[in-house]
Order: structure tokens, then sequence, then C-alpha cells
């Protein structure tokens, strides 16, 4: 049933990816007759949903440069040299042209998502008395907060420094296409607020909470209903707590944030539908499989194609301009030799970023490996452990301690001579060491207002770093196809 219901999803995946349904929820082609027929009934709006998941796919997201690409080169994971495609960008070259659209693409294509997310919103009383109508309604406002979250992270401003009410992104929130002004981060923030507690209510009875991430809600012999099939890889419940707990910690409430996600840590903890990897589930026949550590995925994004995304790049045949290979002597090594770091670290044994970069070695085996992560279990850990920093250390390095036992790391110890910078730097080590090739680290740093180390200097941190130019915003209704 589960291999059935894979093939299933897939052929629904490749006929959202032609045009034709491209337009039917595009900027162009949205007539209120033809959506209405469209959006009329409950799978309709499931071919919607699937739609959003597979363009957040595309290569100018989380297929590529929202991942290891763009977003990961601005951290100095990677080597660089003057002919390489992604040297401007490794130079912070905002102004260079292709940098440009780099940034234009992620702007356009988080926004244009938005959008279907809104059209699917301003429909979805049509299917009221539908028994999956909560989970579609939780699943698209949770999407929506979390996109616009994501665009406020890189196009506002930096909080920790111009506060809350300076001038961030616009919030849409109907399927109209006025332009809305830029709200403050305060006001953006909010409507995220909003929006995620509405999700939490409606998506209370998620299959997630007693199938878990990878569970198939579907029972034989009856119609195939993806919302139900492996929600780790859909907004759900899990991920909707873990989001206000990121939002929290946006926003600079610390308490409230800490609390968030300890409140998410121990709802999974009883129901074990998120958990830390264990060894089977990298190792199977003597095989390295999904070492990117999918049991730890609050919200994954499966993507069929990404060894194609990843290939020339990750992946043979590599082509000297576009190769990523990992900035390991005298830079990465030091996370791993000295300090809090060990070469007995599990990420550092499986991914070997000495040698290359493993982590990204696609197997056939299961689906898992073909997921890319967007929320992960140790980030609510790093959300605890940060919360406690300014009032109770021993706490903070209790929460890292969790994420490094499961890393195969020794527990730092605690002692009257540590201060908060000092276990502030060794959370910062731990989030270097973790999300190597997944987006994450930039965005990180932009909240810390932190330097960017670099293999020669660091980066000091500035607007003019941590900020993307904003495109012109007529591009997010604009759609060519």
């Amino acid at each position: 049933m589960k291999k059935i219901s894979v093939i299933r999803l897939f052929l629904m995946l490749f006929l959202l990816g032609n045009s034709s349904c491209k337009k039917w929820l595009g900027a162009q082609s949205d007539s209120d007759l033809f959506v209405s027929q469209a959006l009329s009934e409950r799978s309709g709006f499931s071919k919607a949903l699937s739609g959003i998941y597979s363009q957040l796919g595309n290569a100018s997201l989380y297929g590529r440069e929202m991942e290891f690409g763009f977003m990961d080169v601005l951290t100095g994971y990677w080597q660089m040299n003057v002919q390489h495609l992604y040297y401007q960008d490794y130079n912070f070259n905002y102004q260079d042209n292709n940098v440009q659209q780099r940034i234009a693409a992620i702007w356009s294509g988080l926004y244009k998502t938005i959008r279907q997310c809104n059209i699917i919103l301003a429909h979805i009383e049509a299917i009221k008395n539908d028994p999956y109508y909560d989970l579609i309604k939780g699943e698209t406002l949770g999407l929506r907060a979390y996109l616009h979250l994501e665009l406020l992270k890189l196009f506002g401003p930096v909080i920790s420094q111009h506060g809350l009410d300076t001038p961030a992104i616009p919030y849409y929130d109907n399927d109209d296409r006025k332009l809305r002004p830029a709200l403050t981060s305060r006001a953006c923030l909010a409507r995220i607020e909003a929006d995620l507690q509405a999700a939490k209510v409606c998506l209370q009875q998620d299959p997630i909470i007693s199938l878990g991430r990878t569970g198939n809600g579907n029972t034989l012999g009856a119609e195939y209903n993806t919302l139900i099939d492996r929600r780790g890889i859909h907004l759900n419940y899990y991920a909707v707590l873990a989001l206000l707990a990121r939002k929290s910690l946006w926003e600079r409430n610390f308490t409230e944030a800490g609390q968030r996600a300890k409140d998410a840590i121990a709802q999974l903890e009883v129901s074990q539908a998120v958990r830390f990897v264990r060894p089977e589930d990298w190792l199977q026949n003597g095989e390295l499989i999904d070492l990117r550590f999918s049991p730890e995925n609050i919200l994954g994004l499966y993507i069929n194609q990404i060894q194609t995304l990843t290939r020339g790049y990750l992946s043979q045949p590599y082509t000297l301009d576009q190769i990523l290979v990992p900035e390991y002597k005298q830079f990465l090594d030091k996370l791993y030799t000295s300090g809090t770091g060990s070469t007995d670290d599990l990420r550092f044994q499986l991914w070997r970023m000495d040698v290359n970069i493993l982590k990204f070695n696609i197997t056939p085996v299961g689906d898992n490996s073909h997921e890319v992560q967007l929320i992960n279990l140790p980030e609510l850990y790093f959300i605890a452990a940060e919360s406690q920093l300014d009032s109770n250390l021993e706490q903070a390095l209790h929460y890292l301690n969790v994420v490094r036992a499961n890393r195969q790391l020794p527990a730092i110890s605690y002692n009257d001579a540590l201060n908060r910078a000092q276990v502030s730097e060794m959370l910062l080590d731990e989030v270097r060491r973790e999300y190597i090739g997944e987006g994450y680290l930039f965005s990180y740093y932009k909240h810390l207002n932190h330097p960017i180390y670099r293999i020669s200097e660091s980066v000091m941190p500035s607007e003019q770093v941590f900020v993307f130019p904003k495109p012109l915003e007529e591009s997010i209704f604009y759609n060519p196809s």
C-alpha cells in the first residue's frame, strides 16, 4: 500500500509540474470561475497544496539556493575561487546581476506561493463540511505564516539593532493583486502569530500525532488521500509549534520562545512522532542511507528530483566553476578538532567534510533520502538553550548537551567560571556543525548580529550584509509561464 501511495504522489507532483497545472493557480490565469471550479472539492485543494510544495522544491528555492546553494555560500561553508559562479555571492555583491536574479527569485518565488495559499484560503469554505476541512485550512495557514517568516528573516531589518518598529516586508493575507506596503517587523510578526494560532486550532487532530511523521493514514481499499500520508512532509501540528517558538525568538521574546520550544519538546517526547536519528536510520545492510537525518525533520520537503538538483554541485559529474567543496582545512576543521568539537562527532563521521561531503549522496533506498530539511528537532533544543543564556547557563548547557549526546559527543560540563559569551559561542559552534548544507546558518548569524566566520577574516555584521535588497514588488504577481 505504501509503495502504491508513493507512486501516486509522484504522479501528482509530476502533473502539477506541467505548465497548465501551474497556470490554474498562477497569477495570470486564476479567473474567478476557473478557480471556483477547480477548488470546489477536496481533491482540488489537495492538488493545490501539492503544487505549492512542488514549487518550493524548485532550484531557485529549497531545491538548491535556499539550502546548500546561495544561502550557504554566504556563510563560508564552501571553497571559493574567482571563476566560481557563486564568487560574487560569496563576496556579498548584491548589485551583481546574477546575484540580483537569485535574490529576486527567492522574493518572487516565496510570495507567489503565498498567493497560492491565499487562493486556497479564499475558497476553503466550499468544503466546510468535508472531514478534512480543518486539516487543509490549518496546513495552508501554517504555510502562509512560515513563508512570511522566511521572507522577514532575509529581507527584514536586523531586529537586534533596529528594533521591531522598522519597516520590514509586506504581509499578504488575501487573494487580490493589490500591492501592500511594508509592515514593521512587529506588525508582520503579529500576523504570523495570528496565522499560526489559527493553524494550531485547526490541526489539533493532525494524524502526525498518532501516526508519526512517516505514517500512512490511508486504509486498504479506500481512495488514496495524500493529506494523511507522511505528514512530516506537510506543514503539520508540530511544525506549527516549532514555528511559534521560532517566531518568538525572532521577536526577541526569549522567555516565550524558550517556553514554546520546551512545550514542543515535551509533546514530541511523548508521541515520538519526530525523534533523534538512530543507527538503523542511516545504516541498512551495511549501506549508508538517509544521511540528512530525516527522522528529525519536523517539517521536510519531498523533492523527487533532488539528485538532479545536487548534480554538479555536490555530486558528480563536477564542473570546477560550480562544485561546492567544504572549506575544511584550516577553517571547518577547527569545529571538529578543537574547543567543544571532536572527530567522533556523528556528523563528521557520516558526512566527511574533510574529503568532500557525503551528506547529499542520495541512495534509492526509501523515500526519506529525498527529503529536504525545513525545520528540524535540534532547532527546538537550540532555541531552548538560547532562551536560558541570560538566566540559567547550566540549563542552557543541558539543552545543548541533549543534541550533543545524539551526535556522539560528550556533555559540556557546567562550572561557575563559564559566562554568557562562552556558552553562546558553544551554541553557535553546534549550530555551525549541525546545519551545513541546510541554508540555516546565515539567518542565525543575522539573528545574533554576529560576524560571519570565514577562512581568511570574519565578515563584520551590517545591514549591507544581512538585509537582502527588495526587488520590484510587481514581480510577486507577474507569471510569464
